[in-house]
């Protein structure tokens, strides 16, 4: 059986749980009975998380019990929950004489009595204020809190509760304009921790109420990151001269740096405002991070305010010599220098900078492997791998043209700006002609024989040549890689090879797409198939430069699902056009594997799905035999 078309929805306002629906959760030895009810699905999980800490209850009614995940929160309820998590993460000490002291104004503003022990505490940290009283209480009723009161209050919270974070600035939702002044900060520091984000349109909706199922997923993220920022002990309580305060570092996170064999945290005052040195140079606390995280032996000398607060850090990082040369290997667990490999702890901690420029090592690996010659800095840590690599391109040119002139030093082309490039050692030159490795000699043997010779020549800033790729004049050759974009004149895949078109009619055109018969055979096929925004992989072979065959395969294509069942699912393109695709034996959806172990458990899944929205768009990875492999929302 097949189903209508529906919207994966995601949950306003709160980082999403996990994929599949589960049966009613047991918290604490309570079975809720009423998950079936909740917004979305996995929303259990974070319900179950905040029961378990102790955070939120259910209630029993009928002789079972529920947790009412649709019901709405007020601002009582948000004040109990601010109290809850800074008591139980040891952030706040429980005291009857606050309460005391603030019975009076609680009971002016005919506050239930329940929340009194949470209001006082809070009134005491000026997490609220006086004047805030008056809202908290609709005709003898808890008012209902909206998105941005609930994450102001719980901003201010945090920040009461971990000084090191601190609220500031604005947000980038959509709706900024429309989150009230105060609260701005507020919501920009939870937004900034990952507490919270934006609808599928990336707004906050600040006037919207907040359900119980969205405040479970709220303060279960929040208890995690007061938790993480608990356990470093207090700044001591007597200021210590910042020119004592020098040793090798021996702990260190964004909020807190200890020293070896000391007790004392000392808390930065603002961690991203904190000046920061590293040999001398100015640098980042993240630069700091990952030379720690690796391995690196640091010593430092802190600056502290009048709080014991860091607002100065001077680093010496113990580092063996750098290495500096051409690259000459390249890969995710090593790089080479001049013939000397050089181990590394992960590639992706690795601090790369490309012309001076940060970059992430994949994309130093993908400019080795295109043939670019890189000139790179090595710094080894402690255990003599790689942290930091500062690379430079050895600049270089590309021309095309007729080879009219050919000797040992020289090569002259035809209609380049520069004809005439010299030639150093022809031995050591990188030649290909009609895409076969040659040496220079073969070359000049078709010049010498009339053979009429298009050539690509790569040559430094000066001119000198290292690669010459060649093509005779009935020549052929073939690239591969995923299409870019598509004229009537030319072809370009990702990575920047792109190849002229003479005539569109003359192109044989192969591409499959799925399991079904709906292949991509013609030049218009393929010009809908880019407009509908599908990866195509492919392999373009040439005749003579001018593209003469495209074969390959759909590898990734999005839609709107407007049909399923358990082999294929149905998507609707941007152009309006149906397709079906057929699952995989195992698949991906999201970070979770779907196979025929729980295959029934996702449909139905979707089913719950389907039955909320109305408008599933998705993206499918396809594998080489064109079955669903992945699905992403």
């Amino acid at each position: 059986m097949k189903h209508s078309k529906k919207n994966f929805s995601k949950p306003v306002l709160f980082l999403a749980a996990s994929l599949i629906a589960c049966q009613p959760v047991s918290a604490l030895g309570v079975t809720f009975s009423d998950l079936d009810k909740v917004p979305w699905p996995g929303a259990e999980t974070s319900i179950q998380k905040a029961a378990d800490l102790g955070l939120m209850v259910g209630e029993t009614q009928n002789g079972k019990t529920i947790f009412r995940p649709r019901d709405k929160v007020s601002l009582c309820e948000t004040v109990q929950l601010a109290y809850k998590l800074m008591v139980n993460t040891k952030k706040l000490t429980p005291d009857d004489s606050v309460t005391e002291k603030w019975s009076t104004t609680m009971q002016t503003y005919k506050i239930p009595e329940w929340a009194h022990p949470a209001l006082a505490q809070c009134l005491e940290k000026k997490i609220v204020a006086i004047t805030d009283l008056s809202s908290f209480m609709n005709n003898g009723a808890p008012r209902e809190a909206t998105r941005e009161r609930a994450t102001e209050i719980l901003g201010r919270a945090l920040e009461a509760a971990v000084p090191s974070l601190s609220a500031g600035g604005s947000t980038s939702f959509g709706d900024n304009a429309e989150i009230s002044e105060s609260a701005r900060p507020y919501i920009a520091l939870l937004a900034q921790q990952k507490i919270v984000s934006g609808d599928n349109q990336g707004n906050f909706n600040p006037k919207n109420t907040l359900n119980r199922s969205e405040t479970a997923v709220l303060v279960s993220n929040l208890y995690t990151l007061l938790v993480n920022s608990a356990s470093a002990p207090e700044t001591p309580s007597e200021p210590v001269e910042a020119a004592k305060l020098e040793g090798k570092i021996g702990g260190m996170t964004n909020f807190y740096i200890n020293f070896v064999d000391s007790a004392s945290y000392y808390y930065f005052s603002n961690s991203g405002t904190a000046k920061v040195e590293l040999n001398g140079k100015s640098s980042t606390l993240d630069e700091l991070l990952e030379l720690f995280r690796n391995g690196t032996e640091l010593n430092a000398k802190l600056t502290l305010d009048s709080g014991n607060r860091i607002i100065a850090i001077s680093v010496t990082a113990e580092t063996s010599d750098a290495l500096t040369g051409n690259i000459t290997g390249c890969s995710k667990s090593s790089i080479t220098i001049e013939g000397k490999t050089y181990p590394l702890k992960d590639s992706k901690d690795v601090r790369v900078y490309l012309d001076g420029t940060l970059r992430d090592f994949d994309y130093l690996l993908d400019t080795y492997k295109d043939g670019v010659t890189l000139n790179a800095t090595l710094s080894l840590n402690t255990e003599k791998r790689v942290s930091k690599i500062e690379a430079k391109t050895i600049s270089s040119n590309e021309k095309k043209g007729k080879i009219t002139d050919l000797a040992e030093d020289e090569i002259v082309l035809d209609g380049s700006k520069s004809k005439t490039y010299e030639i150093k050692d022809a031995d050591e030159l990188s030649v290909t002609i009609n895409g076969s490795k040659k040496t220079f000699e073969d070359l000049m043997e078709l010049f010498d024989d009339d053979e009429t010779i298009t050539a690509t020549v790569t040559a430094d800033i000066k001119n000198v040549v290292s690669k010459i790729a060649a093509t005779t004049k009935e020549s052929s050759s073939s690239d591969k890689g995923v299409i870019a974009s598509l004229t009537s004149s030319k072809l370009k895949l990702n990575g920047g090879d792109s190849f002229d078109i003479k005539s569109k009619a003359g192109i044989d055109i192969k591409i499959e797409d799925g399991t079904k018969e709906s292949d991509i055979d013609s030049w218009d096929d393929l010009e809908l198939a880019i407009k509908e925004k599908k990866e195509i992989t492919v392999t373009v072979k040439t005749k003579n430069d001018y593209v003469s065959e495209i074969t390959g395969r759909v590898t990734g294509v999005s839609g709107t699902i407007y049909d399923y069942d358990k082999n294929s699912l149905d998507i609707t393109t941007k152009e309006d056009n149906e397709y079906t695709y057929e699952f995989d034996d195992k698949f991906q959806v999201d970070n979770d594997e779907i196979n025929a172990n729980n295959k029934d458990s996702f449909l139905t899944w979707m089913d719950e799905y389907f039955k909320r929205s109305d408008d599933i768009k998705v993206t499918l990875a396809l594998n080489s035999d064109g079955y669903i492999t992945r699905i992403d929302d």
